[in-house]
Formats: structure tokens, sequence, C-alpha cells
């Protein structure tokens, strides 16, 4: 069976559940297809793959980003912001 055309809003609208893998094989097949036939979503699709994928990175070099957050805290401090506590 041939999935239906979806448009690029639709498109768009799935693109977090793509790149999460958290699309059900319908929809995801439909996006597929649009995606090989798309020239403008295939770029956006492709930035946030990227985009994801660095910031998975980022988040994996633990010494680097305690460091990145003990000086934005510090800043914060220095203005005057107070750390929020639950």
């Amino acid at each position: 069976m041939t999935p239906s055309p979806i448009d690029c809003r639709t498109a768009a609208e799935r693109l977090w559940e793509y790149l999460d893998h958290e699309l059900p094989d319908g929809p995801l097949e439909e996006l597929e297809v649009h995606l090989r036939a798309c020239a403008e979503c295939t770029p956006h699709f492709a930035f946030a793959a990227r985009l994801l994928r660095d910031i998975r990175g980022a988040r994996s070099n633990d010494r680097q980003t305690e460091g990145i957050q003990s000086r934005v805290l510090g800043a914060l401090r220095a203005e005057g912001f107070m750390a929020a506590h639950s």
C-alpha cells in the first residue's frame, strides 16, 4: 500500500517524533516518502538531526558541562539572580 502524500507542514509537525524514533509505521513511511521527494524539508530535517546529535554529544562530556554550568551560574549570581530550589 502506498502511503498518502503529506505536505511540508505535516512533515514539520512530525520532525521531533521522527528524530526520537517515536513515529508509528504508517506516519513514518509517509514522512520518509515526503523527505525523499521534498528538496525544502530535507535540509531542515538534516539540520535538526545534527543539532540533536551535537546536543547529545555535549551532554556526554560531563566535565565540560559542569564547567559551563558553573560559569553560567556564577555569572547569574554576580548579576543578582538566585538559584531556584525545589
